[in-house]
């Protein structure tokens, strides 16, 4: 049964990473699809552990089997709820900042997200290890259930801030910079490029 223990995650991951790509591809709302995955996260280190504030809800006060699977499955849910989103998210904000939307800012962004998720993958387990070596494992399922709490908020945060100032700064279409008028060429009329174009070819 250890290894259905670790196996919940990756399975719940991989058979609901497609339904994810479908729900941020139809309805587009990758920040707030972050920050979902990032709470359900939470709560699935807190029932691994369990964490420590709730130890006492266990009649051993040492957690249980069914609440290492179900924690799992909840990992691996808010993994693909929030992996998937970010994805999507930092595509649509980088083009929206003005990077060209081409194969060579794609693989830009993989691989820098691929180079610090490999990062992560080093750091955590060395850290994970000596924190285990002095505390005890509900301890250790605290950390990373605190931490995907403070960025869900941090998510919130800025969505909330930029919205602000989104609404605050509304473009307005009608005035045109002095700068860009300078740059704007006069239509020819169509006639005369036809007049022209005839010219040319005599």
């Amino acid at each position: 049964m250890i290894g259905v223990a670790f196996a919940t995650v990756g399975t719940c991951y991989t058979l609901l990473v497609p339904i994810f790509g479908l729900v941020s591809s139809k309805f587009n709302r990758n920040k707030l699809q972050i920050i979902t995955g990032l709470t359900v996260e939470t709560l699935g280190f807190a029932l691994l552990g369990p964490a420590v504030p709730f130890n006492n809800l266990y009649p051993n006060g040492k957690g249980a089997s069914w609440s290492v699977y179900l924690g799992g499955c909840t990992v691996g849910i808010g993994l693909a709820c929030n992996q998937v989103a970010v994805m999507a998210d930092r595509i649509s904000e980088v083009t929206a900042d003005g990077l060209p939307d081409d194969i060579t800012t794609y693989g830009n962004l993989s691989g820098l997200f691929e180079s610090f998720f490999g990062l992560g993958l080093f750091i955590g387990p060395l850290f994970g290890g000596l924190i285990s070596d002095h505390f005890p494992f509900s301890t250790l399922s605290t950390v990373p259930s605190v931490l995907c709490l403070v960025v869900a908020g941090v998510m919130f945060v800025y969505c909330v801030v930029v919205r602000g100032v989104c609404r605050q700064k509304k473009p307005d279409h009608s005035a045109v910079d002095t700068d860009r008028q300078m740059l704007l060429i006069r239509d020819t009329p169509k006639p005369v490029i036809t007049e022209q174009y005839v010219q040319s070819k005599e």
